[in-house]
């Protein structure tokens, strides 16, 4: 599981073809048009005694929320709930519309969830804010190929119907599903089956192990410094009708 000290707050990593930043809480400033060209990571994996009864991924590394979280960057609404639809969820996708980006990649982790669960408030909030929400499909304990595409189906199935649910126009109108830590299996074969109805991304700049997928992002916010692959990934992308989607993380630390 990724620390708190990377990615407490709202965004994580602006993705794909351009970079936006996300202004201060109140900042004066011009609203841009969506670009569903620029991705957010969002993470609704926090909780809080006021909705869930007690404490969520705050305390995670040892520290004792409210005041003190494992994050190097203290949120603008405190320790907040991920399920609070209007005093974070709305919150957070004001920001992402007033920063331009288009889309929010929510973390996912499995059907059933505590992230599942959290993505009707998700959706219901994007649509007010013109937002679209893909998906970040994590490693849960018991992941695996066929496992994954019973989790497109079911996402496409049970979330397609809202007006904020992200399909790419240029790519067959497909939804999008980035895979975390696509590595840790070898044989994706199993992805064929939703190639039709999905584009599902490899975590990896090794274009050996992306047989079967319909694209590859990094994820890591250093990657572009430390990963000469980039190029050559991106190049591969383009010869062989896949989706590039190369990662930044501003303001990231890597302590």
């Amino acid at each position: 599981m990724r620390t708190l000290r990377s990615i407490v707050g709202l965004l994580t990593l602006i993705l794909t073809f351009g970079v936006v930043a996300a202004p201060a809480d109140g900042a004066d400033v011009q609203v841009q048009a969506a670009s569903t060209d620029v991705h957010l990571f969002y993470y609704p994996w926090y909780g809080s005694p006021a909705v869930l009864g007690g404490y969520r991924h705050w305390q995670q590394g040892g520290h004792t929320p409210p005041d003190d979280v494992g994050s190097n960057f203290y949120p603008t609404l405190g320790a907040y709930d991920s399920y609070d639809e209007a005093n974070a969820i709305d919150r957070h996708m004001a920001w992402v519309k007033q920063s331009g980006a288009g889309v929010v990649v929510t973390s996912w982790w499995g059907q059933g969830s505590y992230e599942d669960n959290a993505v009707p408030a998700i959706l219901r909030s994007a649509a007010r804010y013109g937002i679209k929400v893909a998906w970040h499909l994590e490693p849960y304990g018991t992941r695996t190929a066929e496992s994954t595409v019973a989790d497109i189906n079911y996402i496409n199935a049970k979330y397609g119907g809202s007006p904020a649910f992200y399909r790419d126009a240029a790519h067959g109108n497909r939804s999008a599903f980035y895979v975390f830590e696509s590595l840790r299996i070898a044989d994706w074969t199993a992805l064929d089956q939703v190639r039709s109805s999905a584009i599902v991304l490899a975590q990896t700049t090794d274009t050996t192990k992306v047989a079967h997928f319909g694209g590859i992002y990094t994820y890591d916010g250093i990657a572009g410094a430390t990963a000469p692959g980039w190029k050559n990934a991106s190049d591969f992308c383009r010869a062989n009708g896949l989706v590039w989607a190369p990662s930044v993380a501003p303001g990231y630390v890597d302590d």
